[in-house]
C-alpha cells in the first residue's frame, strides 16, 4: 500500500511518500510554448486535457498566475496543485491512499465533502520534464545549457482516481505534533517526551495560524481552532519591517490569550513557515515558556501526515 501526504498550503505544496519529498510554489499559471528551456524544476504539465504551469514556472512564464489565498480550499487551484504533487509520487500500478490536511476550523463533515466534490473522479495527468545533462548540476548551469541547446523533454503520464476510500482529510497543526512523536515505519519514538506533556501547538501559515492543544495525544476540541489571518498580512504593508513582524507575533500571542487561559506549564509547539519568519520575536512573548520550533516547519505536516497514516494502516 502506497501512503502519499499531501499539504496543500497558500505559499507551498508540501508533499512526501515516505522516501521522497517535494515542495513546489502554489502557483497555477496559464500555458504558452517556451522557446527556451526553463533552468527550473517546477512544472509543465497536463492535467485532464488541459495544459498548464505550476509552481515558480507559473510565476515568471504565465501571463496569468494565479495564487488563491482564499479561507477555503475548495476551488479548482487546490485540485490542479493536488493533482500535480500526486502524479509526481505516485505509482498508479500500486494501490494507494492519499492524505491531506485542512484547517482546523473547516475541518466538518461539510467542508470536507465540498472539497470531495472538486477532487473526487478519474484524472488524468501529464507531467513534462526536462532532461539537463548529469553536468548541469545548479541553476546557473542549466540556465546557461538551456540558451544554448533544446533540452529534451520527457513525458510521464499517471491516471488516478480520488474517491472517499482512498483519500483521507486530516486536521492541520495535529500532524505536526505527531511528526515528532512518530518514526516513518509508525513507531512511537518521541524525542521529547511530549505525550506526558500538555501541548500546545501553533502552526503559523500564509492564510490562517491553525492552533489545537493536545493532553497526552488526545486533541481538546474547545481550545483548537484557526485564527482567520497569516502573514499575508505582512505582504499588504509597503516595506516589510521588524515592528511589522512583532506586531503580527502580537497580535497572534493576544488572540490565542482568548482561547487559552492557563498554560503556564505546558510546551509549545510552533511549526508552519511562518513561525520561521516570526521567530525571534516568538522567543521574545514566550520568553517564559517552554517553546519548542519543528526541525523543518515547512514540511513538519506533511511528514507528521505520512507518519499518522503509516500507524493507522499498519494491520490493514
Amino acid at each position: 500500500m502506497q501512503i502519499i501526504s499531501i499539504d496543500v498550503g497558500r505559499d507551498r505544496v508540501k508533499a512526501t511518500n515516505g522516501i521522497k519529498e517535494i515542495v513546489f510554489k502554489s502557483t497555477v499559471g496559464s500555458h504558452h510554448i517556451l522557446n527556451i528551456s526553463p533552468s527550473i524544476t517546477d512544472y509543465d504539465v497536463c492535467i485532464n486535457g488541459k495544459n498548464l504551469f505550476i509552481g515558480h514556472l507559473a510565476e515568471i512564464e504565465s501571463e496569468f498566475p494565479i495564487e488563491i489565498i482564499t479561507e477555503s480550499k475548495a476551488h479548482p487551484e487546490t485540485k490542479m496543485l493536488l493533482l500535480t504533487a500526486l502524479a509526481l509520487l505516485v505509482d498508479p500500478n500500486e494501490e494507494y491512499k492519499i492524505y491531506c490536511g485542512m484547517p482546523i476550523n473547516q475541518h466538518s463533515i461539510e467542508c470536507k465533502s465540498k472539497l470531495m466534490k472538486f477532487l473526487s473522479g478519474k484524472h488524468e495527468v501529464v507531467i513534462r520534464e526536462r532532461k539537463f545533462p548529469v553536468k548541469c548540476k545548479d541553476k546557473m548551469s542549466k540556465q546557461l545549457y538551456a540558451m544554448l541547446h533544446d533540452v529534451p523533454i520527457e513525458e510521464k503520464k499517471v491516471s488516478v482516481e480520488l474517491n472517499n476510500e482512498n483519500f483521507l482529510i486530516s486536521p492541520e497543526a495535529i500532524s505536526a505534533y505527531w511528526n515528532e512523536i512518530l518514526d516513518n515505519e509508525g513507531n512511537e519514538i518521541d524525542t521529547y517526551k511530549l505525550l506526558d506533556k500538555v501541548v500546545r501547538v501553533i502552526d503559523v501559515g500564509k492564510r490562517t495560524v491553525n492552533y489545537c492543544t493536545l493532553i497526552k495525544g488526545k486533541q481538546e476540541k474547545s481550545e483548537s481552532g484557526s485564527l482567520n489571518y497569516g502573514t499575508v498580512k505582512l505582504e499588504k504593508v509597503t516595506s516589510m519591517t521588524n515592528e511589522d513582524k512583532e506586531f503580527l507575533t502580537r497580535n497572534i500571542v493576544a488572540d490565542l490569550s482568548k482561547v487559552w487561559t492557563d498554560y503556564d506549564n505546558d510546551t509549545f509547539l510552533f511549526t508552519g513557515g511562518g513561525s520561521l519568519l516570526l521567530k525571534d520575536f516568538i522567543c521574545i512573548n514566550y520568553i517564559d515558556k517552554k517553546i519548542m520550533f519543528c526541525e523543518d516547519p515547512l514540511m513538519s505536516n506533511a511528514r507528521g501526515l505520512y507518519k499518522m497514516a503509516v500507524l493507522e494502516n499498519k494491520d490493514c
